[in-house]
């Protein structure tokens, strides 16, 4: 197969929170992205005591930094300086001096540019730094047509970090404080890809050496904040992948407790191949935490190097996944309901499947979900036949059997709520074979009928 003869389209909910994304493959992962327009924001400095405010760049202004202090209900401004932005950072920092203030990326092109982290101060702009200048791109792989393809859309940094149309996402799982060293305020940042610590000199602005004693030091601190993160849930999947980099077996807990995550987000995937011309459509569902710990723990065990982008896995070393066809007996049509499928362990009679809130499950809303074709020059919805393909991802090993309820007629429940009920008019299965999922594994070819009407019971229920 060719690198450009096959691609997918797919919608993902619940990866990333505030933003909606559109998933691309060309044998390799692109990421569609879109911005609001910029609003200012501000940020306070750890100890609450300074805040920094953003104003962004309009017709008649540059972006504007402002520098205050707190003093009960009343801020008094310190300091300000013009931002080098186009428009305005996408995040900053303000030291516990109020003296200082880093700002990180440019709205709208994340990673790109001049001043990807810039250094201010009441004198104004101390330094700034490209992406290329402090974290240099890994030496390319020996050359190749696919690697000459890759490098061509994305440069030297594709394998490394994620992309998107707009944006290189290089602080991915990074975390990043204000430090002091002898009375030296540093700022400093992990740069999870690269597994190294990057820090930043407040006094000019200057990269600061890296030691071997500043990394322990580093490390150290990074782990008592990464801890505290974790435990509280203020950004805990960077926390966790930091974690998981330092092997502390305390701390593994933490991260193999997001394989038992009972939160799962559903979409689908189109696939077009123009060797064949058609196209295939499959209902997916995976919970993002059970991917990340994976993903982590797959690092941690040494058996890869790389942790995966935004969740994304491509082979369950600690899980498993379950993938196969539900049959309709007839081709829905678009707003034919919603589709839920069930793993339900063989210790619950499949009679009492909706007693417990099933740990894995998938949720098809035939209302909007349906497959596309984008071969052509024009994008047109494609019909469903009356088997529909399946996957369940990040399933804990075990004996399972697949309940299968086709929410057909309204009332419909809503799909945000787990388990329903059938009622007159809708359907469901009444057997399944069984499953037995092993860590690591696929199991596929699983077929589940849900064609057996609903009796009489209206009662609906959600957990």
């Amino acid at each position: 197969m060719s690198l450009m003869s096959t691609a997918a389209f797919a919608t993902r909910r619940g990866a990333l929170k505030g933003l909606c994304l559109i998933l691309v493959w060309i044998s390799h992962s692109v990421h569609a992205d879109s911005w609001l327009p910029p609003t200012p924001f501000e940020v306070r400095s750890e100890n609450g005591q300074f805040i920094a405010h953003v104003i962004p760049a309009s017709k008649n202004s540059k972006a504007t930094l402002v520098v205050s202090a707190i003093k009960g209900q009343r801020t008094n401004e310190l300091w300000r300086a013009i931002l080098s932005n186009d428009v305005a950072p996408t995040e900053v920092a303000v030291s516990d001096e109020g003296a200082s203030v880093v700002t990180m990326d440019n709205w709208g092109r994340a990673g790109y540019g001049g001043d990807v982290v810039a250094v201010y101060g009441p004198s104004g702009q101390k330094a700034k730094y490209s992406l290329e200048q402090f974290a240099p791109p890994p030496k390319p792989s020996p050359f190749s047509r696919e690697r000459y393809v890759l490098t061509s859309i994305h440069g030297d940094y594709e394998g490394k970090i994620p992309h998107s149309t707009s944006s290189r996402h290089w602080r991915l799982n990074s975390i990043n404080f204000f430090y002091r060293d002898a009375g030296e305020v540093l700022y400093c940042l992990w740069l999870d890809w690269d597994q190294r610590w990057v820090v930043w000199r407040m006094s000019d602005g200057k990269l600061r050496k890296i030691t071997a004693d500043l990394v322990k030091n580093l490390n150290v601190e990074g782990r008592r904040r990464a801890l505290q993160s974790a435990k509280i849930g203020s950004d805990p999947s960077a926390a966790l992948h930091f974690l998981g980099r330092l092997r502390h077996p305390e701390d593994r807990p933490l991260v193999e407790a997001w394989l038992r995550d009972r939160e799962f987000s559903s979409g689908s995937t189109t696939t077009f191949s123009s060797e064949t011309s058609k196209s295939s459509f499959c209902f997916n569902a995976s919970s993002y935490k059970r991917q990340e710990a994976e993903s982590i723990l797959a690092c941690w065990d040494g058996l890869t190097t790389n942790i995966s982008f935004m969740g994304e896995v491509e082979n369950y070393r600690y899980l498993g996944s379950v993938k196969g066809k539900v049959s309709l007996g007839a081709a829905p049509k678009k707003g034919d309901g919603i589709l839920r499928l069930y793993l339900i362990p063989t210790s619950i009679p499949l009679t009492n499947w909706a007693n417990i809130r099933p740990e894995h499950y998938l949720i098809a809303d035939l209302r909007s979900d349906f497959p596309i074709d984008f071969s052509g020059q024009t994008i047109r919805d494609l019909q469903l036949g009356p088997s529909i393909n399946f996957a369940l991802n990040g399933i804990t090993a075990g004996h399972y059997r697949l309940k299968a309820v086709w929410n057909k007629t309204a009332p419909f429940t809503r799909p945000e709520t787990i388990v329903c009920l059938p009622h007159p008019g809708d359907c469901e299965s009444a057997s399944s074979p069984l499953i037995y999922v092993k860590r690591g594994e696929i199991v596929d070819g699983v077929q589940v009928e849900c064609t057996t009407p609903a009796g009489n019971q209206r009662q609906r229920i959600s957990r």
